[in-house]
């Protein structure tokens, strides 16, 4: 299972709870994922079972700001974890995949699935969240 993957992280990210995971399954089984921490670290990890780039691994992606943190944090309460939606249908074969969110907040895990294709189909939370990391992105030092 792809969240239980340690190749790339920083030692000090192996043993802590991540606050956000979110994993978009694509054709094929393609997964494309971010899992990001309280500290503002942000890493990406691409699985493709078709082959091609060896054994899954998280790479660095970005470092968001204390601010954007405290906006992703602000966005789980408020949206996340209150969620309401329903799990997405199994689609036909030609399906554009699901995005699967797990929120780690305030001793609460919470897992959320919404189908992925339109941005503006996906529930405000989405956008919520990209914005705050988005806009909080801290420059390379």
């Amino acid at each position: 299972m792809i969240t239980t993957i340690q190749a790339g992280l920083a030692d000090e990210h192996r043993t802590q709870q991540p606050l956000l995971d979110r994993f978009e399954t694509q054709g094929h089984g393609r997964i494309k994922g971010t899992r990001t921490y309280a500290d503002g670290t942000q890493y990406l990890i691409l699985s493709d079972p078709r082959g091609g780039g060896g054994d899954p691994a998280w790479s660095r992606f970005v470092h968001i700001t204390p601010r954007g943190v405290e906006r992703l944090k602000q966005v789980i309460r408020e949206s996340v974890l209150t969620y309401q939606g329903s799990p997405p249908a199994a689609g036909p074969s030609g399906d554009t995949g699901t995005i699967t969110w797990v929120v780690y907040l305030d001793g609460q895990q919470r897992v959320v699935q919404t189908k992925s294709g339109s941005y503006d189909a996906l529930p405000a939370f989405v956008r919520q969240l990209d914005q705050a990391v988005s806009q909080n992105v801290q420059p390379a030092e």
